[in-house]
């Protein structure tokens, strides 16, 4: 009798929990339904929304769904296991959502956790520090760069330079992202290893005046400031009366601005 009572409240207890699981009915919290969440997959940018019970999953550039998931249009979900849903016959339809914060969460898709940001520019930021094994710690040191190590020249000195002893003149930016921060890592360690000493012209602070004097010592500078590429550095050489372009600092990860050089 008494063990009857024990399988009977197991099977009890087994059933109410079964509800638990498979209950899809709930609704997910507005922190989260209410906002598109970014992350970088494969290299590319996608956006994931879940407002209204709707599953949108694109790519924000193209507006095209995410292959695997291009039937999956709504979903349900069970707030006591933190599982989306989806209303689609694919593999992984069922999507658990983690480590949720003010400003991401976690999804594991397919077996796979993938952190998504409400901005697109955490979701660069977030791959590039995966991609190169970089602690937050180590990608704000890199991301907070300034140009004081280096002489800062004005373009009205640098046909001064050219009559004197060789120079390398690097036309960088003030863009506070990881793309041009990897460059700004690049001629970092170039300068480090040179013989010729590295000067700085700041785009940012150049007037199209200041180009048509450049100008006059190489026709192919840039006659208008809204024409240079922000993710690329430009390095000249000053001597012997011109500026004669070098190399357009343009990496892409942290092994290859360590290892920088024109040679």
């Amino acid at each position: 009798m008494k063990q009857n009572i024990i399988m009977i409240a197991i099977l009890v207890a087994l059933f109410f929990f079964g509800l638990l699981i498979y209950d899809f009915s709930d609704e997910l919290d507005k922190s989260i339904s209410s906002r598109s969440w970014y992350a970088v997959m494969e290299g590319e940018l996608a956006r994931v929304s879940f407002s209204n019970h709707n599953f949108v999953f694109v790519n924000p550039e193209t507006d095209e769904r995410i292959p695997h998931f291009s039937d999956c249009v709504t979903y349900r979900f069970n707030r006591n296991i933190n599982v989306i849903r989806l209303n689609c016959n694919v593999k992984g339809n069922k999507i658990h959502l983690s480590n949720i914060t003010d400003d991401s969460i976690t999804l594991t898709l397919d077996g796979d956790e993938v952190d998504f940001f409400i901005l697109e520019e955490e979701a660069w930021n977030a791959d590039f520090r995966n991609r190169n094994n970089l602690t937050l710690e180590e990608f704000n040191s890199i991301i907070s760069f300034d140009f004081n190590k280096y002489t800062e020249v004005r373009a009205s000195d640098v046909e001064a330079i050219t009559r004197g002893d060789d120079r390398y003149v690097a036309f960088v930016n003030n863009s506070q992202t990881f793309k041009n921060a990897l460059n700004v890592e690049a001629l970092r360690n170039f300068a480090n290893n040179s013989s010729i000493p590295v000067v700085v012209i700041i785009i940012d602070d150049l007037t199209n005046e200041d180009l048509a004097r450049l100008r006059r010592l190489n026709r192919e500078i840039h006659s208008n400031v809204e024409d240079f590429d922000l993710d690329t550095i430009l390095l000249y050489k000053a001597g012997d009366r011109k500026l004669t372009f070098i190399d357009e600092i343009d990496v892409y990860d942290f092994s290859e601005a360590e290892s920088y050089n024109i040679n």
